[in-house]
């Protein structure tokens, strides 16, 4: 199923903890929904600007799949409205600013050792428009 000109259902689905430990990773409809207004609000427009191929590392995560990763209970992953990913050739640094400059959203940490971005966005609700840094497991408020 496409989410948007360029993501499907099973890219932002798709995990090797799920597969290892057996779990059925199935969003809901209303997952689904929240799940597309990600795509096309936040990883599309990501993807067209960068013009390079967006690797979804974390997507949709239901409670079971969360709690085997050590998410947490709030985690934006669990209702399809947040994922963590890297654009091929670009560094992580410059992809959230760009979504900072130019995009609605609630929520990005900049994950400096992990290489990747985690965005997410509220379907229905305010965007509180947070921009985090994670360090080797310190986090601090902007882009560092």
């Amino acid at each position: 199923m496409k989410l948007s000109k360029n993501f499907t259902l099973s890219e932002l689905t798709r995990s090797n903890t799920a597969e290892r430990e057996g779990i059925v990773n199935k969003p809901s409809e209303e997952q689904i929904e929240n799940l597309k207004f990600l795509t096309n609000e936040i990883l599309q427009p990501v993807r067209d600007h960068f013009n390079s191929p967006v690797h979804i590392t974390s997507g949709f995560r239901n409670d079971e799949l969360n709690e085997a990763v050590g998410g947490s209970d709030t985690s934006q992953h669990r209702t399809g409205e947040a994922a963590d990913f890297y654009v091929t050739g670009h560094e992580s640094i410059d992809v959230a600013r760009w979504i900072q400059d130019n995009l609605v959203y609630h929520q990005i940490i900049l994950y400096k050792s992990r290489g990747h971005v985690h965005v997410g966005i509220r379907r229905q609700g305010n965007n509180r428009m947070e921009v985090l840094t994670s360090d080797n497991g310190s986090m601090t408020r902007g882009l560092g």
